[in-house]
């Protein structure tokens, strides 16, 4: 929509105390709500027509005009009132009334339960099935193992290759507070997948996000008591196949008291969590067969855990000797970075990701990359789990 199209613009009277990358979100969330509520709209868009501007409009009401909004990257946010043919002020003072209305409530918050469920990734359970020994809680977030495994099928890259799986999920419930729905179950997934990278820490198992988070309400707003149901088997399950007496190795997981109190290092140190988020992706990419990025997190976990607090120039090598000893730490520190910044600058893969992810040839004498990889790999993933519990107290 070109701005062209109308015949009047109103400027917003005063200096508005909103700045888009600290508060802008939030007092348009609560301008919507109010410019909907004062002029019997069912309906408010936002239209992009410029960098940094943005036209709101209001439908199936009494408005017949519109709100250019500027958003500087710095500096406040700016306003003008749109209009066409004769300009009317029944067209100005809605706006006029919602923006500073908007301003009032801006800081207004609310707090939503919800509930999630989380699981070891079924397709890369490489020691056994993990199940919470008890209903325990960390930080405000509370734990409830689930009464049965519940069963699956994974399907590979293979044509032929079909698993059947097997987890024990937990259930997580929990709270978040933010300014709208939206930004609370925002909030609540971004608490999740923490939640799920300390636990791949401390079980060296990958864990996923599987359901949620969810409110758990009825249609009426209504909150539904207890647990999800957890069904058995996923719906894709062969009927065939259930009921079928299976066994499998079985492992606790004991949320100790100083891991529960690793939380709220996680929750209040910037680099610590930025680690454990590169951490978590770094398993991922390793799952997907995505072995040489996956070593590029590995180091940027141990460089970026080097940062602070460890004088010198070197931070990767500083970490490493921290984490490995100076020999061990000598011995890999350029073989691993090296590796790291061919693949994070050029692109080349050091794996076997060029020959789909795995290789029958084994030739002693040959200067394979693949094979030197393998090597570096799994010296890195010791250092950064290191590295990791140290700056939670786990060691």
């Amino acid at each position: 929509m070109n701005t062209a199209n109308y015949d009047w613009s109103v400027p917003y009277p005063d200096d508005l105390p909103v700045f888009a990358s600290i508060n802008g979100d939030r007092w348009l969330h609560r301008l919507q709500e109010e410019v909907l509520a004062r002029s019997g709209s069912d309906e408010y868009r936002t239209t992009r027509v410029a960098d940094r501007k943005n036209l709101h409009t209001a439908y199936g009401g009494s408005l017949h005009s519109a709100l250019l909004v500027e958003t500087p990257r710095e500096g406040r946010v700016a306003c003008h009132i749109l209009g066409t043919g004769i300009y009317k002020e029944e067209d100005v003072t809605p706006w006029i009334a919602s923006i500073r209305a908007a301003i009032d409530r801006i800081s207004e918050n609310e707090t939503r339960s919800w509930q999630a469920i989380i699981s070891q990734d079924p397709a890369r359970i490489d020691s056994g099935l993990i199940v919470l020994d008890e209903t325990t809680s960390i930080g405000e977030m509370v734990f409830d193992a689930a009464s049965r495994p519940y069963f699956e099928l994974v399907n590979g890259s293979n044509l032929n290759s079909v698993t059947h799986a097997a987890t024990f999920p937990i259930h997580v419930r929990g709270s978040s507070t933010g300014y709208s729905y939206e930004s609370c179950m925002h909030e609540a997934r971004k608490s999740l997948k923490l939640l799920c990278s300390l636990i791949s820490l401390v079980t060296r198992q990958t864990w996923l996000l599987r359901y949620g988070p969810d409110t758990h309400m009825l249609a009426d707003g209504t909150a539904i008591d207890g647990l999800f149901p957890m069904p058995e088997y996923s719906i894709y399950y062969p009927e065939e196949a259930k009921g079928l007496s299976r066994n499998f190795p079985v492992a606790p997981l004991v949320i100790t008291k100083e891991i529960a109190d690793s939380w709220s290092a996680v929750m209040t140190d910037k680099i610590l969590r930025e680690a454990l988020h590169t951490y978590h992706e770094a398993l991922l990419l390793f799952g997907h067969g995505h072995e040489s990025y996956g070593l590029v997190a590995l180091v940027g976990v141990v460089e970026h855990l080097g940062k602070d607090g460890l004088e010198g120039k070197h931070k990767f090598g500083d970490a490493l000797k921290v984490a490995l000893g100076p020999e061990l730490a000598e011995e890999y520190q350029k073989m691993a970075y090296g590796l790291r910044s061919t693949t994070a600058h050029g692109g080349p893969l050091h794996a076997n990701e060029v020959a789909f992810g795995r290789s029958e040839l084994f030739e002693l004498l040959a200067d394979h990359k693949a094979q030197q990889f393998g090597e570096v790999k799994p010296v890195l993933q010791v250092a950064s789990v290191r590295l990791l519990r140290k700056r939670l107290s786990l060691e």
